[in-house]
């Protein structure tokens, strides 16, 4: 009978029995993290047409913003501990 609620050591990483669960957990993770700053750029897009619309510069906050949502991968603990970026 397999233990519904193993312990960390029973879900050792590096047992290989069990990487491609832990691999698959992690793909399925980075794709929803993506997803959800695809869609967050995408909300801001209307800050680049406005700006280009009324020749004016593009604003420092929303270009700081639209970065940091950019740099999300490169998190310490992506993509289980992401720390999202607050839109101005």
């Amino acid at each position: 009978m397999t233990n519904v609620n193993p312990t960390a050591e029973e879900l050792n990483p590096t047992d290989p029995s069990i990487l491609p669960v832990v691999r698959m957990e992690q793909v399925d993770a980075e794709a929803i993290i993506r997803s959800h700053r695809t869609s967050l750029l995408k909300d801001s897009d209307w800050v680049s047409a406005l700006s280009i619309e009324k020749s004016t510069a593009y604003p420092t906050d929303w270009s700081t913003y639209r970065e940091a949502l950019r740099n999300i991968p490169q998190q310490t603990g992506f993509p289980f501990n992401v720390t999202w970026p607050t839109a101005p």
